[in-house]
């Protein structure tokens, strides 16, 4: 009933609002859809967590509130058929957590930013469904479906309703278009390539499919899948729409953008982590080059920026490039599920981190970026947003601490020079946000002449529950990671 949930709910919904264009309207239907993937997703995990310990009845549990649901096969192209299948299970329902918390987040902090365009509608429920569709694909056309989706859904909200050039036109939008395309088409070859035997094929069925092609064979199907996933994380040297399209996106679609679709990339090297391990150990020595490299890269283009929104931009890609290097490490070393389950909380970690900033950076109004001493008139803000800072930067007690300190452990197994790069990069990341937050929040009071920003006391909660979520989790990571490392026993070859 969740999957039916997941996968219907932004198919009515994006009828609904064309039909009936309502920002009220729209608003809601956000807040309910998110609800309702937030109580899915914890459903999953609570009834992993229940069943890992034992609990009575909570295999059955979680059975019921997980697991695959399975449609009649679609035939598609002569004998080809495609099978639908999704599912959910404590192996992605980290991403579909995020998904929920972060559309809520969004819709409760940003409501002012919809447009009553009709068109701005439709394309966030395309591209929600885009994500969502994504996460719980199990048939790997399916996957390529949804993947795609949520490519045209953000195109077209950007293009139709983000900043335009002194021209009146959008070169970062296209430049972005061609990169996730080159990508998709790659990935398209290796999913033909799997299906060449007639039948559609399954993750979950992916290590005994795998095994029917040549060394060489698996190698480029593989290479295939990855560019593809390095392109939407970004990996360093394929992040060249990163700045620009997140510049010119709308408020919304930027805090979704990168909360919660770039871990489509970070979600899509976890899957090659788990089916794909002797082909990811094959170029471990590589990607772990790229990877410590992008660390080191995003951390000192984010010192050399002056406009907040870059420089979280540039942390950001720090921390993806993070993720990707502990999944490098650990399946170049024997695939520690341990360090895959710290990649997953880390990818939930991030995405929450950077909507809550990404959404406190639109509620700031004022582009002048010679505004100094905001403090003094949104305090409430300027307190949540240091929060979220810290989050970010990796404080003990909050959860990106457990998971950034684990994948650094697996750096050290593998490379000493890897982790103290690795680390060096995540010092100067910090530095940078911390200065940038400073100038900023910090100091006499001057460059805002627009109307505060701050936050109404109702507008508290959904920050007050994001804290709450990562001090939880920074104290107790083992309530997300105990339920990934049972659910990649299962799954792994």
């Amino acid at each position: 009933m969740e999957l039916v949930f997941i996968l219907a709910y932004p198919i009515l919904a994006a009828v609904l609002v064309a039909i009936r264009p309502n920002p009220r309207l729209f608003a809601a239907s956000l807040i309910v859809f998110g609800l309702g993937v937030t109580a899915s997703a914890l459903h999953a995990l609570v009834g992993a967590v229940g069943s890992a310990a034992g609990l009575p009845g909570s295999s059955e549990v979680s059975t019921r509130l997980s697991g695959h649901l399975n449609l009649p096969a679609l035939s598609v192209w002569g004998d080809f058929a495609v099978a639908p299948a999704f599912y959910l299970t404590a192996l992605n329902a980290p991403m579909i957590l995020l998904l929920g918390l972060a559309i809520l987040f969004v819709s409760l902090l940003l409501h002012s930013h919809h447009s009553n365009q009709p068109g701005y509608m439709v394309s966030a429920w395309v591209f929600i469904l885009g994500l969502s569709g994504t996460f719980v694909s199990d048939s790997l056309v399916l996957f390529y479906v949804f993947f795609e989706l949520s490519l045209i859904g953000i195109y077209f909200w950007i293009g139709l309703f983000g900043q335009s050039d002194a021209n009146g036109k959008k070169p970062a939008l296209t430049r972005f278009f061609l990169f996730t395309l080159v990508g998709s088409l790659a990935m398209l070859i290796s999913i033909a390539a799997l299906s060449s035997g007639g039948k559609d094929v399954r993750w979950s069925d992916l290590a005994g499919v795998i095994g029917q092609f040549s060394a060489t064979a698996r190698s480029w199907i593989f290479l295939g899948f990855l560019l593809a996933f390095a392109i939407k994380l970004p990996l360093f040297g394929l992040h060249g729409w990163l700045r620009d399209t997140y510049s010119i996106a709308p408020p919304v679609a930027r805090a979704l953008l990168s909360g919660v679709m770039s871990k489509l990339g970070a979600f899509g090297l976890l899957l090659l982590a788990v089916n794909f391990g002797s082909e990811f150990r094959s170029h471990a020595n590589f990607l772990t080059f790229l990877f410590t490299a992008g660390v080191l890269y995003g951390a000192l283009v984010s010192l050399a920026q002056k406009r907040f929104l870059d420089v979280i931009i540039f942390a950001s890609l720090s921390h993806l490039n993070l993720i990707g290097l502990g999944l490098a490490t650990t399946v170049g070393q024997g695939s520690d599920s341990s360090v895959v389950a710290a990649c997953s909380l880390q990818m939930l970690n991030h995405g929450l981190i950077m909507a809550a900033i990404l959404v406190f950076d639109a509620r700031l109004k004022s582009p002048d970026e010679s505004r100094t001493g905001l403090r003094e008139k949104s305090r409430l803000l300027a307190a949540f947003l240091l929060v979220s800072l810290f989050a970010a930067v990796s404080l003990p007690g909050l959860s990106s601490f457990p998971a950034e300190l684990i994948i650094l452990y697996s750096t050290f197994r593998w490379s000493f020079v890897a982790v103290f790069v690795a680390a060096l990069g995540l010092l100067i990341s910090a530095g940078a946000v911390i200065r940038s937050y400073h100038r900023i929040f910090l100091g006499q009071h001057s460059g805002y002449t627009e109307a505060t920003a701050e936050l109404t006391p109702l507008e508290t909660l959904p920050p007050l529950v994001f804290a709450l979520v990562w001090i939880v989790l920074g104290l107790a990571p083992q309530l997300i990671l105990s339920p990934i490392v049972r659910a990649l026993g299962q799954v792994s070859p």
